[in-house]
């Protein structure tokens, strides 16, 4: 995973994210890891972006 100011960059896919959602997903990309309560202060779209990455195998639960 990649970020600038405005955009989130994973595997060859790029999305806009603002506010809590983009401050969670540059975590994740930093320290390769959320905690479940980190991923409730989420929206639910990063919820569903979550699940998505998970189900195409980019990222796996502890």
């Amino acid at each position: 995973m990649n970020y600038d100011a405005k955009h989130m960059f994973i595997n060859g896919q790029s999305f806009q994210c603002a506010g809590m959602d983009a401050k969670l997903l540059r975590k994740l990309a930093d320290e390769r890891s959320l905690s479940a309560i980190e991923l409730r202060a989420g929206s639910a779209q990063l919820t569903a972006a979550i699940g998505e990455f998970a189900k195409e195998g980019w990222l796996y639960g502890q």
